[in-house]
């Protein structure tokens, strides 16, 4: 799935998509507030689903406005020490795909994707793996 050419459209859209809120006929002040309420600053990682192109190519100019307004607000909201980011959780690999490397105004998108273990065991030395496309 490719995403469409603004990426804050596409990032926007699947955001409201997992929350359920991307519906046809949204207006820019309600994606906004929306937005504004799932990416709390200093929040836990927001879920992210791939939005429908076609319902995102009808609110692009919506979501980019929207979108543009929130990042605008994250970025005056997290300006200490550290970088603001967007944090967003994907539940697979595929998904991550889907967000791509998406790049929109504004603070950096980081995917975390989900992963249940059956349990957890500590073994030394400690090995990390990096899913790579």
């Amino acid at each position: 799935m490719t995403p469409p050419v603004v990426d804050a459209a596409w990032v926007a859209g699947g955001v409201l998509t997992a929350t359920g809120d991307l519906v046809s006929g949204l207006s820019v002040e309600a994606a906004t507030e929306r937005l504004t309420a799932a990416l709390e600053p200093g929040g836990a990682p927001v879920g992210w689903t791939p939005p429908d192109p076609a319902e995102v190519t009808r609110l692009e100019s919506v979501l980019v406005e929207a979108w543009t307004a929130v990042a605008t607000g994250l970025a005056a909201a997290t300006a200490t020490w550290d970088a603001p980011v967007v944090r967003l959780r994907v539940p697979d690999r595929e998904t991550l795909t889907a967000l791509g490397r998406a790049s929109p105004p504004g603070p950096p998108v980081v995917a975390h994707v989900t992963l249940h273990a059956p349990r957890l065991a500590w073994r030394w030395p400690v090995r990390v793996g990096v899913a790579a496309d």
